[in-house]
């Protein structure tokens, strides 16, 4: 049979009909094994690789087999392709070549690189929208062919693992995956990959490692954006990586909305470098960038778990705005107060979360109800004032003081006044 190892021992059970009886069964003496003469093994060698960018081209992010190590941050997601050489005289048949990871310099602590949930390991699979997973893969041009014939290898984006393949001797093929550095990934150290098959490396040379080194950077650069629209909410945001903070375009001014009311903001604000990083737990969680945002859209608890020496946080709080009056010819409800701290000092304890609700609007020839306060630790946002009430034969009223003033209450011959803020 062409499917067999040469120099591998097997041994056979020896199965004896008795007549008139059922079948007994030995085995070859121990020591006695049968050895196959006449075929070869293999020999995988892990020949070169090439780092590309996860965009639609697949681009060269450096040339081939070069460690990357610039313009690289946490949270990316990167493609690497390997090529591998069947250099032994033998088919390397039913592999599956799984993808590994170690720490360097040394890269002498090997796993494999998980999917899905990334647990503590600091690489996951993530799929790319620009691949196909377990399609076909071509002789990539940018990496030189290292002689023979060239076999179609796999593209993994959704599995650590390919599927079983097979390199005749004298072939070679090459394997892409897609894969992401996670929170767990350490800035500034530098990280070895390898293909093994199926986790074993027997027959498996390395000629050259691929490397990665991830940016210690706080912000990663990206243009500015457009402004948003947030309700009366708490943000807190931390930052997760320790280091510098990298230069990026400013954002456009945002609508920060409560009820019955809105307040225009315009800024331009450099973040500040936060490192080592806090830790913290409290609201709604979502990881964004290489920051991490606690939202609180009730009331609740802000827990620090651990914090450096001057450790710092931004903080965004918003008041609930005021209710409008009533009757016609009412004014409308302030918009909740904003308040935002950039460097907000935090230290291992819990800090109180109030959100503040928006003011219900009057009735009849009432006022509307004044916004509620929002508190984050010493921070208090004002909530937003109630808007006056119409009359249409007396005198104007003013609308109450608030985050934001609320708007007057008109009469048949004029407008009121607006609160004060």
């Amino acid at each position: 049979d062409t499917g067999v190892t040469g120099g591998l021992s097997y041994y056979y059970k020896i199965f004896a009909r008795h007549v008139l009886g059922p079948y007994s069964s030995g085995v070859s003496p121990a020591g006695s094994p049968v050895t196959i003469v006449g075929a070869t093994a293999p020999a995988i060698n892990q020949t070169g690789f090439i780092w590309r960018n996860d965009d639609s081209a697949g681009s060269i992010a450096v040339a081939q087999n070069t460690a990357l190590g610039s313009g690289v941050y946490v949270g990316d997601r990167k493609r690497l392709r390997f090529q591998i050489a069947n250099t032994g005289g033998g088919p390397a048949n039913g592999y599956n070549y799984r993808l590994e990871y170690a720490p360097g310099p040394g890269c002498t602590s090997w796993s494999a690189v998980p999917m899905g949930s990334a647990g503590s390991s600091p690489w996951v699979i993530e799929e790319s929208p620009y691949l196909s997973n377990s399609s076909s893969s071509i002789h990539l041009s940018d990496i030189s062919a290292p002689g023979g014939t060239f076999t179609s290898g796999l593209v993994n984006t959704l599995s650590n693992e390919t599927n079983v393949t097979s390199i005749p001797a004298g072939s070679y093929s090459e394997f892409e995956y897609s894969l992401k550095s996670t929170l767990n990934a350490v800035p500034g150290t530098q990280y070895c990959f390898r293909l093994t098959n199926g986790g074993s490396t027997s027959t498996f040379t390395y000629t050259n490692i691929p490397r990665i080194t991830l940016l210690g950077v706080t912000v990663k650069p990206v243009s500015g954006g457009s402004g948003g629209f947030i309700d009366n909410i708490i943000n807190v945001f931390t930052a997760i990586t320790g280091g510098t903070v990298a230069p990026g375009g400013g954002g456009g001014g945002g609508t920060v909305g409560t009820p019955s009311g809105s307040i225009e903001t315009t800024t331009n604000t450099a973040p500040a470098v936060i490192s080592p990083f806090v830790v913290a737990s409290g609201g709604e969680v979502a990881i964004i960038g290489n920051y991490k945002i606690h939202t609180f859209r009730s009331g609740g608890v802000f827990t620090v778990a651990s914090a450096p020496t001057n450790g710092t946080v931004e903080v965004l709080v918003v008041a609930g705005g005021g209710g409008g009056g009533g009757k016609n010819i009412a004014g409308g409800g302030g918009g909740g107060g904003v308040v935002y701290n950039s460097s907000y000092s935090v230290s291992s304890q819990t800090y109180p979360v109030v959100v503040g609700s928006g003011g219900f609007g009057g009735t009849n020839n009432n006022n509307g109800i004044a916004g509620n306060n929002s508190v984050f630790g010493t921070i208090t946002a004002v909530g937003g004032g109630y808007g006056a009430h119409g009359v249409p034969t007396n005198s104007a009223w003013t609308g109450g003081n608030g985050g934001s003033g609320g708007g007057g209450g008109g009469t048949d011959s004029g407008p009121g006044s607006p609160g004060g803020s």
